[in-house]
């Protein structure tokens, strides 16, 4: 067909996306004004907008800048630019998913209200409700280094991504129930952002309004706590005379509930810490396998701390009866290390580096750590038993590329490091990772101190 011009008037036309208004079946598009990460901030960093293709007149929808695209019923917004959130249009509530570094935040073709995203570093997305649950998730295929661009279908059951793999990004289709995963490794190019259009037979897939009683039950099987909050105060807001409202505030009041959020975000860094710890062929995951532990020491220790401070602060929490099972399962220890902050200085000879990503291909993030691979030739402090190092740098800060992205294999190098994982500040930072090697511990050379 003939392409047609649009929205020529907006000085400015970020993340669009279209959606027909289920009203008047006019097609719309919905985009924003502003394209840097922001704090949920209302009325700071710009708008999410509507206009209508028929009419050609634009309102503004909410005053912070949204990129998922709205739900089918056009009620709900979805946002990850930093911290993930789900907007409901219709009290104007915005709901915090995710705290910390997200993007590529996608809404569900349905009325289901659930959000798809990629957290950092990148090795995963998943997909949660509008009250925080995480649903699903998706580690990256097994030989690429990362994810980038997620992105729900026009079906519900189905996404699609792209994978960093050494020929590039290359387009990933999934079929979201059974993680299967189609990956277009022949298709010639470096992919950035595809969509996948895909039929829908029933479009018949507007919810129901939920009432009290199904908002009660359903805060009361879920599993987490942060979305049984959700769903409680949601319930006193929309029903607040009833008997319902009457025992969601009776629950949110009990100590034992308020122990169990405040315990939540422990519980979450330890969840997010065991997704970190690296295999080991032919060791057992268990903090007391040699092997194992020398490979994941770092992890295995902030484990233990996180573990321990859930016991001792919330010890009849469901919470801290998940960490005991995991400080078991990993036959962790009673008392955490002293320290990771082992240094090392090394001599060696670089042999592969990442490739640092542009300001413009990590928008709205400012920073990305590279990794190089380099031959050891000297230890001059500290122990090191292996030939090879794997080491995590700056490559770019504040938009701009360091030094180090210019460094090429060859080159001879002195460099004090420590373990990567010994940094919990660098855990959301933008990795360029081609170099890496998931057999080698990664370790951080923070160049503030003067290159040799």
């Amino acid at each position: 067909a003939t392409p047609r011009r649009i929205l020529v008037d907006q000085p400015k036309v970020y993340k669009p996306r279209f959606w027909q208004n289920p009203t008047n079946h006019n097609l719309c598009v919905i985009f924003t004004d502003h394209n840097s990460k922001n704090t949920l901030k209302r009325g700071k960093y710009g708008n999410t907008l509507e206009t209508d293709l028929r009419t050609l007149q634009s309102r503004t929808l909410f005053d912070l800048p949204c990129d998922a695209g709205p739900s089918l019923d056009g009620t709900h917004l979805g946002e990850a630019y930093r911290d993930a959130a789900s907007i409901d249009l219709t009290t104007e509530q915005i709901r915090p998913l995710h705290r910390g570094q997200s993007c590529n935040a996608s809404m569900s073709p349905d009325n289901t209200y659930r959000l798809m995203f990629l957290y950092l570093p990148h090795t995963h997305f998943g997909i949660k409700t509008k009250y925080g649950q995480e649903l699903w998730r998706i580690r990256n295929p097994q030989d690429s280094a990362e994810w980038q661009g997620p992105r729900w279908s026009t079906h519900p059951e189905f996404c699609c991504a792209v994978a960093k793999f050494k020929e590039g990004y290359k387009i990933v289709i999934i079929h979201i129930e059974t993680k299967r995963m189609v990956t277009l490794k022949d298709l010639p190019g470096d992919w950035q952002r595809p969509h996948l259009w895909k039929p829908v037979a029933d479009r018949s897939l507007v919810s129901s309004p939920r009432l009290p009683t199904d908002l009660l039950r359903e805060a009361q099987q879920t599993t987490n706590i942060e979305s049984s909050a959700a769903l409680l105060r949601e319930l006193i807001a929309k029903a607040p005379d009833s008997e319902e409202a009457r025992q969601a505030r009776e629950i949110l009041a009990t100590d034992s509930f308020q122990d169990e959020l405040n315990a939540q975000p422990l519980l979450n860094e330890l969840v997010m810490l065991e997704d970190r710890l690296c295999p080991v062929v032919e060791a057992q995951p268990f903090f007391t396998d040699t092997r194992y532990h020398a490979r994941n020491r770092t992890i295995l220790s902030r484990m233990t701390r996180t573990a321990l401070a859930l016991a001792d602060s919330f010890p009849d929490s469901r919470a801290a009866k998940t960490a005991n099972a995991l400080r078991d399962q990993y036959a962790l220890p009673d008392t955490a290390p002293e320290h990771d902050l082992e240094t090392i200085t090394v001599s060696a000879t670089i042999i592969a580096v990442s490739r640092v990503p542009t300001a413009e291909q990590i928008a709205p993030y400012r920073e990305a750590i590279t990794f190089i691979k380099v031959r050891i030739h000297k230890v001059t402090n500290g122990t090191y038993d292996n030939d090879h190092m794997i080491i995590s740098l700056w490559g770019m800060q504040d938009g701009q590329h360091t030094h180090v992205a210019k460094w090429k294999p060859g080159q001879k190098k002195h460099l004090t490091v420590d373990c990567l994982d010994a940094h919990p500040e660098l855990d959301n930072i933008t990795r360029a990772s081609d170099a890496n090697d998931a057999s080698l511990i990664p370790y951080w050379a923070n160049l503030h101190q003067p290159e040799k």
